[in-house]
């Protein structure tokens, strides 16, 4: 892991520290979690696999929740 140089010998000791304990403060606050298993339901893992019909619902809903971000990105309609 590399960390940058700027950090005091006291800071590097409490991250490494922090990130090698890390799976056990998890173990001790939420306790064994169960594997999740996936969902049945095909997944599109690239917006070319989605229907034209799809995306213009999805581009219209994001228009309606985060108009402020759709104005800033380029999608096809």
């Amino acid at each position: 892991m590399r960390v940058p140089v700027f950090f005091e010998s006291t800071q590097l000791l409490t991250l490494n520290t922090a990130v090698q304990n890390f799976p056990f403060v998890c173990l001790a606050l939420y306790g064994e979690a169960e594997d999740m298993q996936e969902l049945e339901y095909p997944r599109a893992k690239s917006s070319r696999q989605l229907p034209k019909a799809l995306k213009q619902k999805l581009a219209a809903r994001a228009s309606i929740l985060y108009p402020e971000l759709l104005a800033t990105l380029n999608i096809d309609s």
